[in-house]
C-alpha cells in the first residue's frame, strides 16, 4: 500500500502541476483546525491553479484569495451542524436541490477550467462534489479529520459507500488509517493515505526563560502556579464539562497550585454548552482553579505560557492543540484518543491515559509537575517531535506528491 509518510524523499514527477478544486465547508466557529490545516496547503501551492468552494465568507477566504486562489462562496440552505434529515420534507427537498445545483456547477468548472483533482476537505461537502467527480471522471480525494468515540456507532456501510466514490481516502495519522481500515473494512483496492498536519513555527515556538516569565506575568499567571492549558472550542466532543466535573477537583487535591486556563470560543450568553460549563464552575466552587479566557487570536501565547496542555477529549483524528503545544515545547497529557499514543508515547513528549479516567489524568499532571527532570525531558522531546513530523515544508511536499499521483492515476 502506498504510504505518503514513508515516501517523503522520493523525487517529484515531471507531470505538470494539476489544477485543483478544494471543497472546504466551514462551521462559523472562530477556531477550526481542519480548515486551518487545509489553508496551509492552499496558501503554499502557489504554482497550482486553485479553486476553493466554501459555504460562508470568513477570514479564511481572505487568506485563500491573498495566496492567489479563486474563492467561490455557496449560499447553502442549511447549517453544517444540522442533520440532513432534520427540518421536514421541505428542508430536505431544498437540501436535495442544493446537491443537484452544486454538482452541476462543479461539473461546469471541471469542463471549462479543466480541473484535474477534486479534494473534499471532510465529509460535509462530500456529496456536493462526489457525483460531479464521478460524472466527469475527475479523481476525488476524500479527507477524514476525525474518528468516533468508544460510545459512538460508526455507520460502516455509509463510509464504505463514500470510500467507493473516492480515488484516495486521506487521514491524519497511521492510527487513523488503522481505525478506518478496521471499522469500515473497505475493499483492498481502496487506498488510504496518511499525511500529518503542519504547524507554523514562525508563530508557534518556545520562548527563552526571561521572555516566558514576562509573558506569564502579562497573562496573569503567577510564577509559582502550575498553569494547565485546555485549548479547544467549547463543545461536547472537546469535553470541557467532564473535565470540570471530574478532573479539576482531583487536581485541586493533588496540586493545590494547579490552575486550568480554558482558551477557546467561550460564549455562555449564546451557547448552551459553554453556559453549562460556567454553571458547573460556579456551583462547584471552582472559580479559584479555572479561568475561562475565551477566544484569542494570540493562542500561541497560551501554549508557551502553560506548563502542560491537556487533551481530555472524547475523540480526535490528530488533535491540533496537541501538535501546536509540542511546537511550543509544551508537554501534553491526553486521553487515549486517536493519534495520542502514536505521537506522545512513541516519541516521549507526553503521557497518555485511558479515556474517561480523570483520576489518572490528574495523576499524570501531578507526576510531571513534581518531576523536574521528566518535565525538562518532555519539553525537549516535544519540540524535536514537532520539528521532525509537523514541518510545513514536509506536509506541503507530501500533498504535492499525492495530487500528482492521483492526477497520473486518473489519466491512465
Amino acid at each position: 500500500m502506498h504510504d505518503v509518510l514513508k515516501t517523503h524523499a522520493e523525487p517529484q514527477s515531471k507531470t505538470a502541476a494539476p489544477r485543483l478544486l478544494f471543497a472546504v465547508f466551514q462551521t462559523g466557529r472562530l477556531a477550526n483546525g481542519g480548515v486551518e490545516s487545509m489553508t496551509a496547503v492552499i496558501t503554499a501551492l502557489t504554482e497550482y491553479e486553485r479553486l476553493v468552494v466554501t459555504n460562508r465568507e470568513t477570514p479564511f477566504c481572505a487568506r485563500w484569495r491573498e495566496a492567489g486562489a479563486r474563492v467561490v462562496v455557496w449560499d447553502l440552505p442549511y447549517e453544517m451542524s444540522s442533520s440532513c434529515r432534520s427540518g421536514g420534507l421541505w428542508r430536505m427537498a431544498r437540501r436535495a436541490w442544493s446537491l443537484v445545483a452544486t454538482n452541476q456547477q462543479v461539473a461546469r468548472w471541471v469542463w471549462h477550467r479543466r480541473i484535474d483533482v477534486i479534494h473534499s476537505n471532510d465529509p460535509a461537502p462530500f456529496w456536493h462534489v462526489a457525483p460531479a467527480a464521478k460524472l466527469t471522471g475527475v479523481p476525488l480525494i476524500f479527507n477524514l479529520r476525525d474518528t468516533k468515540s468508544a460510545d459512538e456507532r460508526l455507520d460502516a456501510p455509509r463510509y464504505r459507500r463514500r470510500f467507493g466514490w473516492a480515488a484516495r481516502v486521506l487521514v491524519l495519522s497511521h492510527e487513523m488509517r488503522a481505525f478506518y481500515r478496521d471499522a469500515v473494512r473497505p475493499p483492498a483496492s481502496v487506498v488510504i493515505n496518511a499525511i500529518y498536519s503542519a504547524v507554523d513555527f514562525t508563530r508557534l515556538h518556545p520562548l527563552p526563560a526571561p521572555e516566558r516569565a514576562a509573558l506569564r506575568e502579562r497573562l496573569g499567571i503567577p510564577p509559582d502556579m502550575l498553569a494547565v492549558g485546555f485549548l479547544a472550542t467549547f463543545n461536547d466532543k472537546k469535553n470541557q464539562l467532564g473535565y470540570l466535573r471530574e478532573c479539576v477537583p482531583a487536581l485541586r487535591r493533588l496540586c493545590p497550585n494547579a490552575h486550568t486556563w480554558f482558551v477557546g470560543d467561550f460564549a455562555p450568553h449564546e451557547d448552551d454548552y459553554a453556559r453549562k460549563c460556567a454553571g458547573v464552575a460556579a456551583q462547584e466552587g471552582l472559580d479559584s482553579s479555572v479561568t475561562f479566557v475565551g477566544y484569542t487570536p494570540d493562542v500561541a501565547d497560551w501554549y508557551r505560557a502553560c506548563d502542560l496542555v491537556v487533551v481530555p477529549t472524547r475523540k480526535e483524528g490528530l488533535a491540533r492543540c496537541m501538535i501546536e503545544a509540542l511546537a511550543c515545547g509544551t508537554p501534553v497529557v491526553s486521553f487515549d484518543v486517536c493519534s495520542a499514543r502514536e505521537i506522545l508515547e512513541a516519541h516521549e513528549c507526553g503521557v497518555v491515559v485511558r479515556s474517561g479516567d480523570y483520576g489518572a489524568l490528574a495523576e499524570a499532571v501531578h507526576s510531571i509537575a513534581t518531576d523536574a527532570p521528566l518535565l525538562e525531558r518532555l519539553r525537549t522531546n516535544a519540540l524535536a517531535t514537532a520539528r521532525r513530523f509537523f514541518a510545513p515544508a514536509r506536509m506541503v511536499e507530501d500533498y504535492r506528491r499525492l495530487y500528482r499521483d492521483v492526477q497520473k492515476e486518473g489519466a491512465c
